[in-house]
């Protein structure tokens, strides 16, 4: 960066330290799915990182095949959730997606439980 006046214009100055814009969080690792009464209860580890913005919470999907039914948002850093409004005798698997200030993460499934 240079100022200018009535002389002219100055030398440039020295740079600025390092900054890093923050990111989506990483994906969180799948861990249980556990079918209940038209619900299940899916547990996952949080991200390894978040990007610089912390986790503000989850979206979780539950598929069938690889169709996606209505995703459950969570407003919380808890690692546990339960989805509700599944059909019973159905098989599913989830998604679960981090979400911080930036957006949300990638997501990965579990196994078909």
């Amino acid at each position: 960066m240079t100022a200018t006046n009535g002389e002219g214009t100055g030398p440039v100055s020295a740079p600025s330290s390092s900054v890093t814009a923050p990111n989506v969080p990483g994906a969180p690792t799948i861990g249980t799915a556990v079918l209940g009464n038209a619900s299940a209860t899916v547990s996952w580890t949080a991200p390894a990182s978040n990007n610089g913005s912390a986790v503000t919470g989850y979206t979780v999907t539950p598929y069938i095949g690889s169709t996606a039914q209505t995703a459950q948002i969570f407003v919380s850093t808890a690692t546990t959730e339960t989805v509700t409004g599944l059909a019973n005798a159905t098989a599913y698997t989830f998604k679960v997606a981090a979400t911080n200030g930036v957006g949300p993460a990638p997501s990965r499934p579990p196994p078909t439980r």
